[in-house]
C-alpha cells in the first residue's frame, strides 16, 4: 500500500507501508487519518502529473521514505536527488529572497551566510555584488552550490554541534536560515563578527525568539519582523527578522 502525503506545492513526502502493516484510522482530535492522495489542488501541477511515475518508481521498495521536489529549472527530482533542503513553494522562496535582499544593505561588502544550503540566498546576494561566505554541513547541498556558482567561498561545518569553536571572521552582515532547532550554538560567534546587520530567516517562531533574545544581550535590536505564510493550510509560518547592532 503506497500512501502519498502532500507537503505543499513543490515538495512531496512519501511514506511507504509494507502490505502487512495495518493502517489505523482514528477519530479524536489527537488522531490522524491516512488517505491515499491521487490529486491535490494546492500541489504544483508538474508534481501532480508525476504521481503515476512515482508510484512505479517505488513499487520495488518495501518501506521507507521518499522525497520528491522540483528543482529551479522545473524538473521533477525523486529520491536522493530531492533530499537537499528546499522551500515549500517557488513563490514562497521568491518572497523570502526579496525580503533578504531588502534587509541586507547594498553597501555591505562582506556577508557571512550560515546554514546556506545550496544557495537560496547565497547566489542572489553574490550576484548583487556582495562577497558571501556560505557555511553549511550538508555536503550534497554544498556540492550543488559550487556547481551553480563555483566562485562562492564555502565552509563545511556542523553549526548545531555544541562546543564547536566557531570563528566566522569579520562581516558587514550575517544571514542565517537554520532548521527548527534554531542557531543557539552560533549566537556568540555571530556577534563576534561585528556585523552591523543580522538577517534571521526562521520557520520556528519559538527558537527565533530565543535566539533574538540572546542577540540582544550582545547589543543587537530588532528593526522589523516579516511573517510569511509559506505553508498554506497549516499552522507553520516563516519569518524574516532583521536586527541592527546598536551604536556604542
Amino acid at each position: 500500500q503506497i500512501h502519498i502525503y502532500i507537503y505543499i506545492y513543490i515538495y512531496i513526502y512519501i511514506h511507504i507501508y509494507s502490505p502487512a502493516q495495518l493502517i489505523r484510522v482514528r477519530t479524536n482530535k489527537h488522531d490522524s487519518r491516512i488517505f491515499d492522495v491521487v490529486q491535490c489542488p494546492v500541489l504544483d501541477p508538474r508534481l501532480e502529473a508525476a504521481l503515476p511515475q512515482v508510484r512505479e518508481f517505488i513499487m520495488s521498495l518495501r518501506s521507507g521514505n521518499i522525497d520528491i521536489r522540483l528543482d529551479n529549472k522545473g524538473d521533477v527530482l525523486v529520491g536522493k536527488k530531492a533530499q537537499s533542503f528546499a522551500q515549500a513553494s517557488l513563490d514562497g522562496e521568491r518572497a523570502l529572497i526579496e525580503l533578504v535582499l531588502e534587509a541586507v544593505p547594498k553597501e555591505c561588502k562582506s556577508v557571512v551566510e550560515l546554514f546556506c544550503g545550496s544557495g537560496t540566498f547565497t547566489i542572489p546576494l553574490a550576484r548583487r555584488g556582495h562577497v558571501v561566505t556560505g557555511w553549511e554541513y550538508d555536503k550534497f547541498a554544498l556540492k550543488r552550490l559550487k556547481r551553480l556558482d563555483p566562485s562562492i567561498e564555502t565552509v563545511r561545518m556542523d553549526l548545531l554541534r555544541t562546543g564547536n569553536p566557531f570563528d566566522f571572521g569579520s562581516a558587514d552582515a550575517v544571514v542565517l536560515d537554520p532548521p527548527r532547532a534554531g542557531a543557539a550554538p552560533c549566537i556568540s560567534a555571530i556577534a563576534a563578527t561585528g556585523a552591523r546587520t543580522v538577517v534571521y530567516v526562521s520557520c520556528a517562531p519559538m527558537t527565533l525568539c530565543r535566539d533574538i533574545a540572546q542577540l540582544k544581550t550582545f547589543g543587537y535590536s530588532v528593526d522589523w519582523v516579516q511573517p510569511l505564510d509559506a505553508f498554506p493550510q497549516t499552522h507553520h509560518i516563516e519569518c524574516v527578522a532583521v536586527l541592527s547592532l546598536n551604536a556604542p
